[in-house]
């Protein structure tokens, strides 16, 4: 915002405000840990606005959500730490970030795929991903330290929450990008 503010750009910090304050309001809730699935995309569009004032056309961003019943229950801000991701490690790596995030209802689950076209995840990443090591997951939510929050603690909260009946499933190839297509059983 300070930026917005030497450049003059006075509607944008007015949009940002408004985008950080709808963030907020979700992210601090204690109430609750779930919210509706129509909430989270409310969550996800004001955190997208602010990337886009802040990258202009060096992102690029498609919503996929029709369809989607308005009684969904997810945990608060377990789509929005991919989509941060996605724009990270895609920034400096192409010159034009796209980032597509599609959710698909069934009856009985909601399939959320997050794709973009930036460098790819490392085989030494996806190692500390795989199966065999969720054991340390809840160990790295509790000490999320430089790590930030990222990956394996969408994954922790997924695992947390759904327990066995959470999918997770990432396809990437480097300097190609990254699908991340994680499949929860719907809480009504």
């Amino acid at each position: 915002m300070t930026s917005l503010a030497a450049q003059g750009r006075n509607e944008d910090i007015e949009q940002v405000v408004n985008d950080l304050s709808r963030m907020l309001r979700s992210s601090l809730r204690v109430d609750t840990e779930l919210i509706s699935i129509h909430e989270e995309i409310r969550t996800i569009r004001a955190f997208i606005s602010i990337l886009t004032i802040c990258y202009g056309s060096r992102v690029k961003f498609d919503i996929i959500d029709d369809h989607i019943s308005d009684n969904i229950q997810i945990p608060k801000l377990l789509i929005q730490p991919l989509i941060e991701n996605a724009v990270k490690y895609s920034l400096g790596i192409v010159e034009v970030a796209v980032v597509s995030i599609s959710l698909h209802e069934t009856a009985d689950e909601l399939t959320i795929v997050i794709k973009d076209n930036g460098v790819g995840i490392p085989d030494e990443v996806l190692k500390d991903l795989s199966p065999g090591t969720e054991m340390n997951f809840l160990q790295d939510v509790l000490d999320i330290g430089e790590k930030g929050i990222g990956l394996k603690n969408v994954i922790a909260r997924g695992r947390i929450y759904y327990g066995s009946r959470f999918a997770f499933d990432i396809h990437t190839a480097m300097n190609q990008g990254t699908e991340i297509t994680m499949i929860l059983p719907i809480k009504r």
